[in-house]
């Protein structure tokens, strides 16, 4: 039972309430990748830039892991790992293929790990294709004391066009009104933020792709 008592007024019970303290750890992974390519021609290379970090607001265990989704119209010719922040060291400096690992030492907030990733995108008989990369930072399975609050932004995704040809589009508003003009394969993006201001974006797409404003 409660109570509850003021100088000038007799107590008041309550009922029987009950409190459950926990000692579970917030740890806030997150993870982002980052290509400055909207095309890519069949054969040619390019370059993802994953960063992961630990945004808390407690430290992080060891034995996080990372998983890298590698689409199949891809070869990873190389990556590097560099850890930034003092304590925190990447599961593995450098390698080929997949990024995945899992990591050796505990991660303190405000740390991350920066991998810069060399790929090729393959051949493509078949025409335009779409290239996925994608990678994913989680816990320890079953870890009973750290819990990520926020899991949405545990998993980092690019997507680029890859074709046998690269082909410019050119896109330019025109008249009054405001609004957003963006693109289905992905890569335009221009905003319109009055009736007298235009906008103009120019990406490049695989040759034969279907691009839908």
């Amino acid at each position: 039972n409660y109570l509850i008592q003021s100088s000038a007024t007799p107590p008041l019970l309550g009922p029987l309430t009950k409190t459950a303290l926990t000692t579970k750890k917030l740890v806030d992974l997150k993870s982002t990748v980052t290509n400055s390519a909207t095309s890519i021609a069949c054969g040619a290379t390019t370059t993802y830039t994953v960063t992961l970090d630990n945004a808390g607001p407690d430290e992080g265990p060891v034995g996080v892991t990372i998983t890298n989704n590698v689409s199949s119209g891809l070869t990873v010719n190389s990556w590097s790992c560099t850890a930034n922040g003092g304590t925190l060291a990447c599961p593995a400096p450098v390698g080929t293929g997949s990024i995945a690992g899992t990591t050796t030492t505990v991660w303190p907030v405000g740390q991350s790990l920066v991998y810069t990733v060399n790929a090729t995108a393959n051949a493509c008989p078949g025409g335009a294709s779409t290239i996925t990369y994608t990678v994913t930072i989680s816990l320890p399975a079953g870890d009973p004391i750290n819990v990520d609050p926020e899991k949405s932004n545990s998993t980092g995704v690019h997507v680029v066009n890859a074709g046998p040809a690269l082909k410019t589009l050119t896109v330019t508003t025109s008249g009054a009104g405001d609004g957003s003009v963006t693109s289905v394969l992905a890569g335009i993006s221009c905003t319109k933020p009055n009736g007298a201001t235009q906008c103009t974006d120019v990406q490049q797409f695989a040759s034969g792709s279907d691009v839908a404003l």
